[in-house]
């Protein structure tokens, strides 16, 4: 009777609550447009992967969501085989939100993943939740999924995978048009494990404000758009990885990141041996910390549209650029791409063919607190007003915090000065937070999705640059301290 009572509902768009105990493979199977699975709180033991095959629509989209003030946990029992705990397939218009995902006893032995969406679903959304002890990857893309939103999700605890996957590496399954935003991304293990993997081919994606840090291999990497439209990187922190901070190997837009305490590699950047290795921008970003170079570049040389402008590079003591260029290869646009307003310390590889696209910096001296993390500039700093104000160097309007950029003198580095101290989120582990604590610039925070709404908005405001289009910045109102 309970179950007849279920599908009856489902066949009228209803929403079921369940509990621990209730078959919820069966009922997640059964889902129609505007069907709403509601979790209890408790524990609900997985005995297989649950397969997700419906189709909503935008009016009327599918969720499997956590009840008010629940955590309700699905705890894979899987020990042997089982490589997906959530499978989504062929699929649209699919939310899950609020859930734990997470493996059960055994878990370090297993490689299975924990979400896996593919076969060309289109518009899905993972919000809110938790995917832990997997073992394998947490969340992985595929099988040409496009418009996908991954938000605020914890992503932790895996053995021998990734935070994210998007893709196949060979190019053959990508990603299009889908957003990583504001996700806390933590404990990723395995000797090539990855914060964030975009594979070749996928394009237009969005990659903001995720907190990275304690990967054993690289915190970002995206690759080649192959001619798509670009990938954007932009407001993302990253830290405490073993081998390379971020990876760029296609048509990018990277700005306002923050990439420190990198054992290896900061930021490298290459052609790859797929094609499109062009129009890739580097603007405003603060990489220090590392113990290999901070930004090692190659194969820039006859590249169209390279950008390298008004970031801050800081290894006072060690490395900090590094371009493999011809010697005799002339500093030109034409050439091998626009440098310009950069602050640079540490050791400049090939220092007089630069000479005109970086300014020397004065070390830890230049931010608030840099042994305690805190890389916001001091009022000293000499990354205040000394950035470039050419268009093309691709300014964004706002920095790491969401502070207005200044159009006329811009700060260099992930930060603008906004005062004495910072108004924004100090790194630490969590999420990263999109609120200021000073009011004056507050109604300026948030980009995509800080109050659920306007990511439209925000994905075309990040790439309006891309189109060549300027703006107008808004000034600062507090003096500058000199």
């Amino acid at each position: 009777m309970l179950l007849f009572s279920v599908f009856f509902g489902l066949a009228q768009a209803a929403s079921i609550t369940v509990a621990p105990g209730d078959d919820i493979n069966t009922l997640a199977a059964s889902l129609s447009p505007g069907s709403e699975l509601v979790f209890s709180d408790g524990v609900y033991p997985i005995h297989s992967t649950i397969n997700i095959k419906a189709v909503g629509t935008e009016e009327q989209p599918v969720r499997l969501v956590a009840a008010e003030g629940a955590t309700p946990i699905l705890e894979f029992q899987v020990t042997s085989g089982g490589n997906y705990i959530v499978r989504i397939e062929e699929a649209a218009y699919v939310e899950l939100d609020g859930l734990t995902i997470r493996g059960g006893a055994g878990w370090e032995a297993n490689t299975y993943t924990g979400i896996s969406v593919g076969g060309d679903s289109q518009h899905i959304t993972v919000k809110n939740c938790l995917v832990s002890e997997t073992g394998g990857t947490s969340i992985a893309l595929g099988g040409g999924t496009g418009f996908v939103t991954l938000e605020h999700n914890e992503l932790r605890e895996t053995i021998n995978g990734h935070g994210i996957y998007a893709g196949r590496s060979d190019g053959t399954e990508w990603v299009e048009q889908s957003v990583f935003h504001n996700n806390w991304i933590h404990d990723i293990r395995g000797d090539y494990s990855y914060g964030i993997w975009v594979s070749p081919a996928s394009t237009g994606n969005t990659i903001t404000h995720n907190n990275i840090y304690n990967v054993s291999y690289s915190g970002l990497m995206v690759h080649s758009t192959e001619l798509g439209a670009a990938n954007v990187v932009e407001g993302n922190a990253i830290w405490n990885v073993s081998g390379y901070g971020m990876e760029v190997y296609g048509t990018s837009l990277i700005r306002n990141n923050l990439i420190f305490n990198i054992d290896g590699v900061g930021l490298r950047t290459r052609a790859s041996d797929f094609g499109n290795y062009e129009q890739v921008v580097f603007s405003m970003n603060t990489i220090t910390q590392t113990g290999g170079w901070a930004v090692e570049a190659d194969d820039w040389e006859g590249q169209i549209g390279m950008v390298f402008a008004n970031n801050a590079v800081c290894n006072p003591t060690g490395q900090a650029l590094s371009w493999e260029v011809p010697t005799d290869t002339a500093l030109t646009q034409d050439t091998v791409g626009l440098f310009t307003g950069n602050v640079v310390c540490g050791q400049v590889e090939n220092p007089t063919w630069f000479y005109a696209g970086y300014s020397a910096g004065d070390g830890y001296n230049d931010f608030t607190d840099a042994v305690g993390w805190n890389f916001y500039p001091s009022p000293t700093s000499l990354l205040v007003d000394t950035g470039t104000a050419d268009g093309a160097a691709y300014i964004p309007e706002t920095d790491f915090n969401g502070v207005p950029r200044e159009g006329d003198s811009p700060d260099v580095g992930a930060y603008e000065w906004d005062g004495d101290s910072n108004p924004g989120w100090s790194i630490q582990e969590g999420f990263k937070s999109l609120e200021l604590k000073d009011t004056r610039t507050k109604e300026f925070v948030g980009g995509c999705c800080q109050d659920g709404k306007g990511e439209d908005t925000a994905k075309a405001a990040l790439l309006l640059p891309l189109l060549g289009l300027g703006a107008l910045r808004r000034r600062r109102s507090p003096a500058r301290r000199t």
